[in-house]
């Protein structure tokens, strides 16, 4: 006797599988669409003589490693992501001064 077992459900693994599936099909057409966007160029300062000679970049499954003390041609949302990156550490100096002026100050 052949009989058939039919399952309508996945099982734990199945669905964790499937869902590593998607996540990664996911990233591969966002990098992929990085890959396409217009480019903007960008200036990455000079490294000092301890430091990386590159910097590493990644935005959605998009790599990037920039020579320093060269401009670069990057996709927008790499643009965008050095950018954001650069505003926040003006912003921590900032914050970082207004601390130091604060403890200067007599009492």
């Amino acid at each position: 006797r052949n009989d058939i077992i039919v399952r309508p459900y996945r099982t734990k693994e199945e669905n964790k599988m499937a869902e590593k599936k998607n996540i990664r099909e996911e990233a591969a057409a966002a990098a992929e669409n990085i890959r396409l966007e217009d480019r903007e160029e960008i200036f990455i300062d000079r490294a000092a003589a301890n430091e990386e000679p590159n910097l590493f970049v990644s935005v959605n499954g998009y790599n990037c490693l920039l020579p320093k003390g060269k401009t670069s041609k990057v996709p927008l949302a790499v643009y965008n992501e050095i950018m954001r990156s650069r505003r926040a550490e003006e912003k921590q100096d900032e914050t970082i001064n207004e601390l130091k002026d604060a403890a200067a100050q007599p009492k």
